[in-house]
C-alpha cells in the first residue's frame, strides 16, 4: 500500500509456467475443498437423526416455556 500512495511502483516479476500452475492449483485444491465441505454439511443438516433433534428441541422448548402468569407481589413491566 505504500508504493501507491508514494508513487513508487516495484517492477513486476515473472512467473515461471510451473509457478502459475502451481497458483492455479492451489486455487481449484480450495475450490475442491469448499464443495466437499459443503456436500457433508448438506448431507448431515438433511439426515433423519439431525432432524428428529431439531423437532424434538422444538418441542422442548414449547413444552417448558414459562406462561405469562403474573406472581403475586412482583410488580409487572407494564
Amino acid at each position: 500500500m505504500p508504493d501507491v500512495l508514494y508513487g513508487v511502483q516495484r517492477p513486476t516479476v515473472r512467473l515461471t509456467a510451473a509457478e502459475r500452475d502451481w497458483i492455479r492449483r492451489q486455487g481449484v485444491t480450495a475450490r475442491v475443498l469448499a464443495e466437499e465441505q459443503r456436500r457433508v454439511r448438506e448431507r448431515l443438516s438433511a439426515s433423519a437423526e439431525v432432524t428428529n433433534v431439531r423437532e424434538q428441541l422444538r418441542r422442548d422448548a414449547r413444552r417448558f416455556k414459562r406462561a405469562a402468569v403474573p406472581r403475586a407481589g412482583v410488580p409487572t413491566r407494564d
